[in-house]
């Protein structure tokens, strides 16, 4: 879901031109998966941001490159 009063989409009169014109991201208010929330609604980024599951990965991904950065050296 993007809320279209979002200065990143601003003046949205015609939606699906703006999402295709411009960067949506910002805009995100909600994204539902299988009728799944994920993330918070009304703070999609921050939600990702602060979820369990974006820390494991985050560590995992932070660890691999340590890896790949040792073994180059």
């Amino acid at each position: 879901m993007f809320d279209l009063d979002h200065p990143a989409l601003w003046p949205a009169h015609d939606p699906l031109e703006v999402l295709a014109m411009a960067d949506p991201a910002p805009a995100i208010h909600a994204m539902f998966v299988a009728g799944r929330p994920i993330g918070t609604p009304g703070d999609f980024h921050g939600g990702i941001l602060r979820s369990p599951a974006y820390a494991a990965a985050h560590r995992e991904a932070t660890a691999r490159l340590a890896h790949v950065a040792l073994s180059i050296a």
